[in-house]
């Protein structure tokens, strides 16, 4: 079994490890958080690839097939990678707006719109598939540089991490109402309102009868 504040492998619950008390500096993100990103990486640029391609030659079946499985598979690596640092930002205390960043946003839309339009062979199409998929793996890489300053910063497990300036927007916080202070003369029946007292001894006397 692995902590799961910090990942390290463990014989036993409860077994003590240097995050088990006090503030734990320089969190690296799990090897199978590391191994998606990879792939998100490699699948990225055969994406583009392919798209390039794609845009100077006439593409025969065997490329065409190459470009669809290839599209699969990021779209499926991009998934589990999302998930995973998800769960891995949580897991420290985090949000997801701490790796959020606008080339990722405006590449995710890019290689959304492309897929609405497959049946597009013009070169500038495929030249705007290959510039969204590079424009993704610049956010994917900024993704990373930011995950791995905001772990390196020191923490005690279980508190909940301020996220960097302009991660996001802040949450709405209800404002508590003020406490309400009962007063002696609340329970002076004398001075309740008349027709509320009217009612409460028409309800005796129903309830008697």
């Amino acid at each position: 079994m692995n902590c799961p504040r910090c990942g390290t492998r463990l014989d036993h619950a409860g077994q003590g490890h240097p995050c088990h008390n006090g503030p734990v500096a320089g969190a690296q993100p799990p090897r199978h958080w590391r191994v998606a990103l990879g792939a998100v990486v490699v699948l990225t640029l055969l994406f583009a690839a392919f798209s390039l391609l794609q845009a100077v030659i006439t593409a025969g079946p065997l490329v065409i097939v190459l470009s669809l499985v290839v599209s699969v598979a990021l779209g499926v690596s991009i998934i589990v990678w999302a998930r995973l640092t998800k769960r891995v930002v949580e897991t420290y205390g985090g949000r997801g707006t701490v790796i959020r960043n606008w080339a990722m946003y405006c590449g995710s839309v890019v290689l959304l719109l492309s897929v609405f339009l497959t049946a597009s062979t013009s070169a500038v199409f495929h030249v705007g598939r290959a510039t969204g998929a590079l424009l993704f793996l610049v956010g994917v890489l900024i993704s990373r540089a930011k995950l791995q300053r905001w772990l390196a910063e020191p923490h005690t497990p279980g508190e909940v991490r301020a996220e960097p300036p302009g991660a996001g927007a802040q949450p709405f916080h209800r404002p508590l109402l003020p406490p309400v202070e009962i007063q002696p003369r609340d329970w002076d029946a004398s001075a309740w309102d008349p027709e509320i007292q009217q009612d409460i001894e028409r309800r005796h006397r129903t309830h008697r009868t």
